[in-house]
Formats: C-alpha cells, structure tokens, sequence
C-alpha cells in the first residue's frame, strides 16, 4: 500500500463484525493479566495503534513519547548508556535549540563534547564532519532550521559509520511523505508529533523509530523506567491527525512553492530559502532522491532591520505570528540567530492549507505595505 492509504487504514481495530472503526480511549490504567494491555505506563491499545502507523511511514519499530524532547532524551541517554560514558556528539548547526539544550547538560551529563557543524552546503557539512577525530553520535535535520539546507543522509551515514558513530534524524521538518532516513542508513528517526502528526495545534507527543529493533527494546524500557508514555487521549488525538497527514503535506507543500513563487517577485533568489530552489545547483544531486516533496517550510530575509521583519508578520491578515509549526494554519515567525550569521529580518514560515489564492494575497499585500 502507499504512505496515503497506510495513514487512513494503519492502526485500526481488527475488521470483524462489531469492531469499532477507532481504539477507545482507556481510562484504566490496570488491567486483568493474560492479554497485550498490562499497565499504561508500559503501553495501551490507542499508543501501540499509533506507533504501528508510523512504524509503517518510517519502515522501523516505534516508541511514542509524551514530547519530542521526551523521545530526544530517550534515544541520547540510551547511546550514551550504550557508549558507556557522556557522548562525543556532532550536531548541525541550527539544530532544534531544545535538542541542543539537552546535550549541553541541562537534564545530566549525558555528552562530554559537542561539535558543531556547519550545514551551508552538503559538501561543507560533510568535510567537517569528516576532519572530526572522534564522535560516537551524528544528530541530524534535514532540511535545518531556519535556512532550509539539505544534507545527504547516505553520506553522513557513511561517514559516521566508518568511525563506530550512530545517526539520529530528526525528520520533524521534511515528514516520512517526503524523506525516510531509515532507508538511507540512519539508526534513528526523530519526531516531534506536536507538528505535522498532529496538525493542529492542540497536542503533544513525540515519537522515534528505530532501524535495529534490539535498540528499540532498550528505548523501550528506558521510557517505562522514565515514565515518559505518550497520553492516551494525546495518542488518540496525534493519531485522528495522521488519518489527514497526506492530504495536509501534500496541500501544504503546493501552497509553499507558490509562496515562494510570489517573494521571487519582491526579493532576490540568494534571500529565499527553500529546498526546491537547490534543486539543479551543484552537491544537490542527491535531492531529488531523498526528498519526494520539497515541504511546506521556508524562510525569507528582509534585511537587517529586525523592525521590517516585525512589521510583516503584524500586517498578514490570515497567517498568524507565532512559534510553531506543521500545522493547518500557515505560521510565521523572526527568527534571529546572530551567533549563527542569520539576520535579523529572517521570517520563517509554516505554510499552512488555506486556500492558495488567500494565502498568496495575504502576503502580497503585507509585503506592497512594505
């Protein structure tokens, strides 16, 4: 079946006469001995119905988690567990500043060194990573937040794995309907369910799936030790969103490449970031391949004046100046990062699947008014 059919019919109660169509929502959280339901910390039919969707998105076992920080947390302590002492990690630059709070100590010592690397092209990123000495973990989004680069997953892995090293894909960004790091080498995949999975706004949870099930296993029972169980009501909720998560991304997406159609009216290329503008440039051959749909993510600099970027975002009508993403509404945001080079005029953009023609004139009329 394809991905578009799998989202509708995955995680379904068996189809014998008087099943319900959906898992009810359990409100016990003890049950009789002898069947699959043990206690809900350890799992409940809606959180299994859940994971077995995306396991068939990703292609791996799955675990859902309260968070995505929850899922991040569990997958790095488990490696470092595995290493046997704090980790040596690599990590994009621009990665997920929750993720990189994590790895800086700020929930225990679960990394002794972190390297930063540069993702302006995939060849940069991949020298970079190739000069390290030593790391035993390579933490990667593609495309990276907020300029949109591209990283070559089989690269990376190849890298990696010549030094002993896994590789974590966060794929929150691109959606198993656009890129699947699974089939590219990576050991984990990364969600945050919050986003695109759920859709709407209104939830939390987080998940990741795993290339080696002996991994998952351990996952597993670090998340049962944790505590760290995704809801059932939160399961139930990320779960009636994946039934539209085709229809969304692909909508989403359309809509995205017209926004970037009209700011090629307004701005020059080199100040727009998407990654159907990389398609063709040289080191991007890899593209095509690895990103079935460019997503609904992108970022435009109004230059230097954080004010400008300000002034944008109040005067849309439609999308609404706030710090998310993957949701039904079209989101914008300034995203400063001095640190890393990024102006102070960089707006990132959620696109949403509002009518493409409202969507377009909301922005051509905030952007005339500038």
């Amino acid at each position: 079946m394809e991905k578009s059919t799998k989202v509708v019919h995955g995680g379904r109660p068996k189809n014998v006469t008087g099943a319900p169509l959906n898992f009810p929502i359990g409100v016990s959280t003890t049950y009789i001995a002898g069947g699959t339901s043990i206690y809900s910390r350890f799992g409940t039919e809606v959180t299994r119905a859940l994971e077995e969707v995306i396991a068939e998105l990703e292609g791996g076992e799955t675990l859902s988690f309260a968070s995505g920080l929850a899922a991040v947390k569990a997958v790095v302590d488990s490696f470092a567990k595995a290493v046997g002492r704090p980790l040596d990690v690599a990590i994009v630059e621009g990665a997920y500043n929750g993720t990189r709070m994590q790895l800086n100590g700020a929930m225990g010592l679960i990394v002794r060194s972190i390297s930063t690397i540069t993702a302006s092209t995939p060849d940069i990123f991949c020298d970079e990573l190739s000069s390290l000495q030593e790391f035993d973990l390579v933490w990667l989004e593609t495309p990276t937040n907020p300029l949109m680069s591209v990283l070559p997953i089989d690269r990376v892995v190849s890298i990696a794995k010549a030094k002993g090293a896994f590789v974590v894909v966060d794929n929150t960004f691109a959606t198993p309907f656009a890129t699947n790091p699974l089939e590219f080498g990576a050991d984990v995949v990364i969600h945050s369910a919050t986003k695109f999975f759920g859709g709407h706004s209104d939830v939390l949870g987080g998940t990741a799936s795993f290339a080696d099930p002996a991994v998952a296993k351990e996952v597993d029972l670090y998340r049962r030790l944790n505590g760290s169980i995704l809801g059932d009501f939160e399961a139930f909720l990320i779960l009636r969103g994946i039934r539209t998560l085709s229809l969304r991304v692909r909508a989403a997406c359309e809509n995205a490449l017209a926004i970037v159609e009209l700011l090629g009216e307004y701005l020059d290329q080199e100040m727009i970031y998407h990654p159907s503008l990389l398609v063709g440039k040289p080191g991007y051959e890899f593209l095509p391949r690895q990103m079935l749909l460019y997503g609904s993510m992108l970022s435009f600099d109004l230059g230097s004046s954080p004010f400008r970027a300000e002034r944008f975002c109040e005067r849309l009508h439609l999308a609404k100046n706030s710090t998310s993403l993957g949701a039904v509404e079209t989101q914008v945001e300034r995203r400063e990062k001095q640190e890393l080079g990024i102006s102070p005029g960089l707006i990132r953009v959620s696109v949403g699947i509002e009518a493409q023609r409202d969507l377009v004139e909301d922005f051509n009329q905030a952007l005339e008014l500038l």
